[in-house]
């Protein structure tokens, strides 16, 4: 017995919405921890570095924290999803933008100044 083609497509799309939801979230988490490495330098094996080779880590962290959550605003974009409806995603948005901010105003950071989308 054959599938509706309407009842596959509708099985589809909310596995979809739910891959795609899961994907926002990882990369949200993904960026913010970029952000949380780049924040703390008590992290093991960051005590040792010099002052230049923490500056290079905390910009790599940055720019990767950037990037990522670029990707995750183009990805909303373009999917027509509302995040206004789903709070973990808005919640995790902000957190993003919160540490995106205080790195910004690290010293460190002081010569680095990406733009993301979204996050000012």
């Amino acid at each position: 017995m054959a599938i509706d083609p309407n009842v596959k497509f509708a099985r589809l799309m909310e596995e979809y919405r739910v891959l795609f939801r899961r994907f926002v979230i990882v990369e949200l988490e993904l960026a913010a921890t970029f952000c949380d490495r780049a924040l703390n330098p008590h992290l093991p094996g960051e005590a040792t570095r010099e002052a230049t080779q923490k500056e290079a880590h905390l910009c790599r962290n940055l720019n990767n924290a950037v990037k990522t959550y670029e990707s995750v605003i183009r990805a909303l974009e373009g999917s027509g999803q509302n995040i206004e409806t789903d709070p973990e995603i808005a919640a995790h948005i902000r957190k993003v933008r919160s540490l995106l901010v205080k790195l910004r105003q690290s010293p460190l950071a002081s010569d680095f100044a990406p733009t993301a989308a979204g996050s000012s």
